[in-house]
């Protein structure tokens, strides 16, 4: 962004600047400043008519448009490399954290999903280490010990995960005020999560979900189109237990509910939502689309069961499906938003781990499982033992670098630290899903920095 009362001419426009038409208005978004503005139809011709032209001093001078570009970084020096920012921006990303962040896995589950690409909870060699053990909470309790004190940490946050954490609930339950006790002796914030299927929420306690900071469970439509999908291991669904269980989780308790969205469920989803709306389920909405990849990973291939979508088709029901649950009065997660390396692979981050139920650690949980891809695992004193040194120092150590292709790419601030696997930035890459998505976080979140030229 510029701050500088100097310019220096020429000029020209961002290279990160995306123009589009939504819902007859006219827009530009700039994905490495987050800022939003809306054109009238001749500012719009005019941007579009000067490309990639320098733009000299008596231009810029005599253009309130353009005076207010520059200032919000829409407008940039002839010579100035806006990728070197970008790549500052992501290094001071990935290293700037002060924030412990453990995914802590349960191996076991107690549904088989046709979609979930995690089918290693069955194998052989996890089958004695499934679920969270006295043991495994000992050796994770001194490994915070020794972390706290090799690091000024701010925060933990830990995401129960799995297969089902619920599976252990009785020891998360058990060992968490341990947790949080040393977190607070450490002057270090504690924040937990629950990511769960939904089936087993009936055993938390009534006073026990202050021991969670909000909880995520995923509905795939109404039960008919849910219980294709989702099932326990006997092949019953699941979709009225996670209905019940849900019901009872007090309404001060943050809920999220996932929704993959495919062509499978683009219907029922709405009588989804009017079902959750009217049992009076407090709710913030994700909607995960299921893509169709050229080149899917293992976990995309499996979920092409749930018959993806083309980003095109996408497109057109994505506002729909924002606009129903507004309606509903459900709150819409953030994540759906465009935000400058907002979607940030753990495998990347220092400070990112998943932890499986027996002790190893792990980048990414699509490498849960692999006997011969995880970094090393917590011994009975709480060290670290890095079994695989060099893939730690890949990952975690060595600052991150953009091809050429990457670094004049407009697109490439919304998608430079997602998913080291794919890095599939197909569903980044469409000026109108922007620009829609970033009119709908301005209104609806007012996070964005919105510059309306016209008035709104």
């Amino acid at each position: 962004m510029n701050t500088n009362d100097m310019i220096y001419y020429p000029l020209k426009l961002s290279m990160y600047n995306i123009m589009s038409i939504y819902a007859k208005n006219f827009y530009i978004y700039n994905t490495l400043h987050d800022v939003l503005m809306r054109l009238t139809s001749k500012d719009y011709k005019y941007l579009n008519a000067i490309g990639s032209s320098q733009i000299a001093q008596k231009e810029f001078s005599e253009s309130t448009l353009l005076r207010l570009m520059y200032k919000n970084g829409l407008l940039v020096n002839i010579d100035y490399d806006e990728s070197d920012m970008l790549l500052q921006r992501i290094n001071a990303h990935k290293y700037g954290g002060d924030t412990l962040i453990n995914a802590i896995t349960v191996l076991g589950c107690n549904m088989d999903c046709s979609y979930c690409f995690e089918k290693w909870y069955g194998s052989d060699e996890l089958t004695k280490n499934e679920y969270l053990s006295d043991a495994f909470f000992e050796k994770y309790i001194k490994y915070l010990h020794i972390a706290f004190n090799e690091r000024n940490y701010s925060k933990l946050k830990i995401a129960w995960f799995g297969g089902e954490p619920m599976l252990a609930w009785n020891k998360i339950k058990e060992f968490t005020p341990r947790i949080k006790s040393m977190c607070e002796s450490n002057g270090v914030l504690y924040r937990s999560s629950l990511i769960t299927n939904g089936t087993l929420i009936n055993k938390i306690m009534p006073d026990d979900y202050g021991l969670l900071d909000y909880i995520q469970v995923t509905l795939d439509g109404t039960q008919d189109t849910h219980d294709k999908f989702r099932r326990y291991k006997n092949g019953k669904g699941t979709y009225s237990d996670i209905i019940e269980s849900i019901l009872n989780i007090p309404n001060e308790v943050p809920l999220v509910v996932r929704i993959n969205v495919s062509s499978s469920n683009l219907e029922p989803y709405k009588e989804l939502l009017e079902l959750l709306a009217y049992r009076h389920i407090t709710t913030t909405i994700d909607f995960s689309p299921i893509f169709i990849y050229d080149n899917p990973t293992a976990g995309e291939t499996v979920k092409r069961d749930l018959v993806g979508l083309r980003l095109d088709e996408y497109i057109d029901v994505e506002s729909a499906l924002i606009d129903f649950a507004l309606e509903c009065n459900f709150m819409i997660s953030g994540t759906l938003f465009p935000s400058p390396l907002n979607s940030t692979c753990w495998r990347i981050l220092p400070n990112a781990f998943h932890i499986s139920a027996d002790s190893k650690i792990y980048g990414c949980v699509a490498n849960l499982g692999e006997t011969n891809n995880y970094y090393g695992y917590i011994d009975d004193s709480g060290h670290v033992i890095k079994t695989n040194m060099k893939r730690w120092l890949e990952d975690k150590y060595i600052s991150i670098t953009i091809s050429n292709k990457c670094r004049i790419c407009q697109y490439s601030p919304l998608c430079a630290l997602s998913c080291v696997h794919s890095h599939d930035c197909t569903p980044y890459k469409n000026p109108e899903l922007v620009i829609k998505r970033a009119v709908l976080k301005a209104n609806i979140l007012g996070k964005s920095r919105v510059n309306d030229f016209v008035g709104f």
